[in-house]
């Protein structure tokens, strides 16, 4: 399967993707999966956006999703057992809207850091970042505990599991890109030049954070089939 046709085939048919093939998540072309230590050395600089499309670009995980939520959420048991699925999926809501609630702090800090230099200009841009955040905060917290769909199933098969755990992993993923991308942004306040595509490339994958929640929640409702 073509990479950049898979993530199509994981939401509207995951019975039939294969599970090396789900996901691999990455936020440029140029920069790849682990970028974010790339994308953002310590002096700041103009930087290309991530256009949204190449975050889905290519899927095929490099590391067990499952083991790697289990090391961002101390207890995750995961959805195997039925009757533990609504309390974990809770647990990792949670989690991952904690992380983005202290980026979302920090962007608002920043904001404000911008009207108090004169940077007036920038700040509707930055809004527009702080918006995005507080926009995938509210969805992952407000959800209800737990989906019908494939919650509700007797049993969960390995490939759709490997899904979710898959779209569940992305939020670490993102959150770390968010975390560079405000490093970024920091540095780069003196510098006019580099601050609008530092501001970009904050809304771009803030954004991104959102429609993974909405694509995540169609491969466990099965709305998107």
């Amino acid at each position: 399967m073509q990479a950049n046709a898979a993530l199509e085939a994981a939401i509207t048919f995951v019975m039939k993707v294969e599970t090396r093939d789900l996901f691999r998540l990455i936020i440029t072309r140029n920069y790849g999966y682990n970028g974010a230590q790339d994308l953002f050395p310590r002096k700041p600089y103009i930087m290309q956006e991530a256009p949204m499309s190449d975050f889905f670009e290519k899927v095929s995980s490099q590391i067990d999703p499952f083991k790697k939520l289990v090391s961002y959420i101390p207890g995750f048991s995961g959805y195997v057992e039925r009757q533990n699925r609504r309390d974990a999926d809770k647990l990792l809501r949670e989690t991952v809207a904690r992380r983005f609630e202290e980026h979302w702090t920090r962007t608002s800090n920043l904001q404000v850091e911008l009207v108090n230099n004169g940077m007036i200009k920038f700040v509707d841009d930055m809004e527009k970042a702080a918006l995005a955040l507080r926009t995938f905060i509210d969805k992952i917290s407000t959800a209800a505990r737990g989906y019908s769909g494939l919650f509700d199933a007797v049993k969960i098969n390995e490939k759709e599991l490997e899904a979710i755990y898959q779209f569940d992993a992305a939020f670490f993923d993102l959150g770390d890109q968010v975390g560079s991308a405000l490093n970024n942004l920091e540095a780069s306040l003196g510098d006019e030049e580099a601050l609008p595509a530092a501001i970009r490339n904050l809304t771009t994958l803030a954004r991104l954070a959102v429609e993974t929640l909405e694509r995540r929640s169609e491969v466990v409702t099965g709305s998107g089939q």
